[in-house]
């Protein structure tokens, strides 16, 4: 039997700071981050600090959101100690490695347009 195994690495990272006018807080942000694997595949994840649910749920405590702070929830979200572009691209490489790319990250089909830069901060 001749079994061939795919290595997978990321080819391309776009993070949405790239397209901010003012520099984020690497302790309390969240951001978007757009990558392409070796096989072509387009994915998103968005990026927390674990100080930022905090922070979101406090300001949401405040204005009423998510029945008052009650919850939180966002789609493909990833919590990181350090919103650093090293420290994502590390936690992004070991999830290739460990296969979690499609548990945890929303894929981009050809043509979606999902890769539009949205703003939770």
């Amino acid at each position: 039997m001749n079994v061939k195994a795919i290595i997978l690495i990321l080819t391309s990272i776009r993070f949405e700071s790239d397209y901010w006018d003012d520099p984020w807080n690497e302790d309390d942000d969240n951001m978007n981050v757009w990558f392409t694997l070796s096989d072509g595949t387009k994915w998103v994840a968005t990026f927390f600090t674990y100080q930022n649910i905090i922070s979101l749920s406090r300001k949401n405590k405040s204005t009423g959101e998510c029945l008052s702070g009650l919850y939180f929830c966002a789609t493909d979200m990833i919590l990181i100690e350090k919103l650093t572009k090293d420290s994502i691209q590390k936690v992004l490489d070991d999830m290739i490695l460990k296969g979690g790319i499609p548990l945890h990250c929303n894929r981009i089909e050809d043509g979606d347009d999902t890769d539009t830069e949205i703003q939770i901060r």
